[in-house]
């Protein structure tokens, strides 16, 4: 399949008309995965793993026994690593032959493509997004049906159990918790639109015990539990109708409140779980968000760490730094830029135009950055795809993009590792 690039200038430049804005920041117990080899899918829509110094890639997404087909499309979509690498998952979508319908399925692979197995299968739902728990020894995954409604399955890699639905709604996000025992997840978006929209806890067992919590969610997407599992943080309906800040004791109990925060508000935990990033969506704009901060978890030390618009965000693994991509005007792309944890030490390490599956990434980044990592388990690297700015226009590469690794200290320019449209590395929980 030839990987198109429609509107991509367009939305550059509708990027930067929309950036003019005047210009004015107790840890994981699991120790992080070695950097290892990254998966990427490349621009014959397999997916492949590679060493970070480049050299031989190897498909990891062949299935025993498939054959070609005439007339009939087969690909595969969002490898999904598990936290300490040891496993990957992948989307593998295939056209029905003729009239008849199409079949989503999920995979799961040792790192060198070996041991495959098919956990789950269907011709009535496709799935959207998965995130492994952090002890892998379950698949949560996000797929819609044929109705449109969104279901949250979970899925025993081992297949020991049959998939479950665990939750049902739209839209819906969810979070797991370090230990793996529960599940955090808000469907329905903001309360005060739709008086069904929750927050509640699932603790997946045979009985499936939930738990409502007792804010209300106002405008967001993705909850998130700290990373030492003591804290959860949403966005709640404040007394006065407008969207606040918030954690709250994973035990219960009384809930603090951080900032107010405007409507879709995104926000990521630091990885010792003493504070969160955070930002509001830019008014009139589905990509972009209004400048980025930094606050402690008991609501000090708020500080802004650019007033820029940013379209995503991540904390590097050792919590140092953050990385976040905002628009290059001059150069008519996205440019990543890192800093200090305090958002002091600013540097502009790669501009580039992001592939379809690379915006897609950044446009759900705040639920994606608890599934697929973009930074280097070490924190010494980021790995996007996309294209470089001057090649725009160019024919050939517009049949597909390249997948770029950086240092983060901005002490080496992009470099080029292979071909392919998304990258990611496993992201430790």
């Amino acid at each position: 399949m030839i990987r198109r690039w429609p509107g991509v200038l367009a939305l550059a430049l509708m990027l930067a008309a929309a950036g003019c804005a005047p210009a004015a920041p107790v840890g994981r117990s699991a120790a992080p995965p070695a950097t290892g080899r990254l998966a990427y899918l490349a621009a014959d829509d397999h997916v492949y793993t590679v060493a970070l110094e480049g050299g031989d890639a190897s498909r990891v997404d062949t299935i025993p026994g498939e054959h070609p087909v005439a007339g009939e499309m087969r690909i595969s979509r969002w490898p999904t690593w598990t936290a300490d690498g040891s496993r990957l998952a992948f989307m593998r979508l295939r056209s029905g032959e003729g009239s008849a319908p199409g079949t989503a399925a999920i995979w799961t692979v040792a790192p060198d493509g070996t041991d495959p197995r098919k956990i789950w299968e269907s011709q009535e739902q496709a799935p959207i997004y998965m995130g492994w728990s952090p002890d892998r020894s379950m698949l949560a995954v996000l797929v819609q049906g044929r109705n449109e409604v969104l279901s949250l399955l979970l899925i025993d890699p081992g297949g020991s159990r049959p998939p479950r639905p665990a939750a049902e709604g739209g839209p819906l996000y969810f979070s797991w918790s370090p230990d793996a025992a529960q599940l955090l997840i808000h469907t329905g978006g903001d309360h005060r639109a739709n008086p069904n929209a929750e927050l509640l806890l699932l603790r997946p067992s045979a009985s499936d015990e939930r738990r409502r919590l007792g804010s209300n969610p106002a405008g967001f997407r993705t909850p998130a539990w700290s990373p030492n599992g003591a804290q959860l943080a949403f966005v709640a309906e404040a007394p006065d109708q407008g969207g606040v800040l918030t954690v709250t004791n994973a035990s219960g109990g009384d809930a603090l409140r951080l900032a107010p925060v405007s409507d879709e508000a995104a926000f990521i935990w630091s990885p010792d779980g003493r504070g969160l990033a955070f930002s509001s969506r830019l008014a009139g704009n589905q990509l972009l968000y209004q400048g980025l901060e930094v606050i402690n978890a008991d609501g000090t030390g708020r500080a802004q760490v650019t007033q820029e618009p940013v379209i995503a965000f991540f904390w590097s693994p050792d919590g140092k730094r953050l990385a976040f991509a905002q628009v290059d005007r001059q150069a008519q792309a996205l440019a990543w830029f890192v800093t200090d944890a305090a958002g002091k030490n600013r540097k502009q390490v790669g501009t580039f135009l992001p592939s379809e599956e690379q915006l897609r990434h950044f446009a759900f980044f705040d639920q994606y950055a608890q599934s697929h990592a973009l930074w280097s388990p070490d924190s010494r690297y980021l790995v996007y795809a996309g294209l470089a700015p001057e090649s725009r226009g160019d024919p050939a590469a517009a049949r597909g993009g390249r997948v770029f690794v950086v240092p983060a200290d901005g002490s080496a320019e992009p470099r080029i590792l292979v071909d392919g449209n998304l990258a990611i590395w496993p992201a430790p929980r």
